[in-house]
């Protein structure tokens, strides 16, 4: 996928996905796959695949987030990032420089998970 091969990746990535059947990984893999293709709709069908099979998959709702996004749902993107950030709060240190998340940067919930943590008096 890296390497721009992306029928490719997708073929071995469909493969991985009817090898093990309760893996979220192959489809958390298509949905970025498809983001890069910017094809949004596809990539938010995979990422709620991924979703359906394990529902704690964190990169699974991220990528949703960015789909959800790119097609202009942002309540519902703003819900799945905060989830995403709920199970890996190791997600906020991608969300400031994700450009599939830039249509959220505008709203206040999203400014709030970029402030630094409060400090304790």
């Amino acid at each position: 996928m890296d390497a721009g091969r992306y029928t490719a990746a997708f073929n071995h990535f469909t493969i991985a996905a009817q090898l093990d059947k309760k893996s979220s990984e192959p489809y958390v893999m298509i949905a970025e796959l498809h983001r890069k293709q910017l094809r949004f709709a596809a990539a938010l069908k995979a990422a709620d695949q991924a979703i359906n099979l394990d529902k704690e998959d964190s990169e699974a709702h991220y990528q949703r987030a960015c789909a959800l996004a790119r097609l202009g749902r942002l309540k519902d993107a703003m819900s799945a990032l905060e989830r995403s950030i709920e199970l890996d709060e190791d997600q906020l240190d991608y969300i400031a420089t994700e450009a599939d998340l830039k249509p959220l940067s505008a709203l206040p919930a999203f400014k709030k998970l970029l402030a630094p943590p409060a400090e304790k008096p």
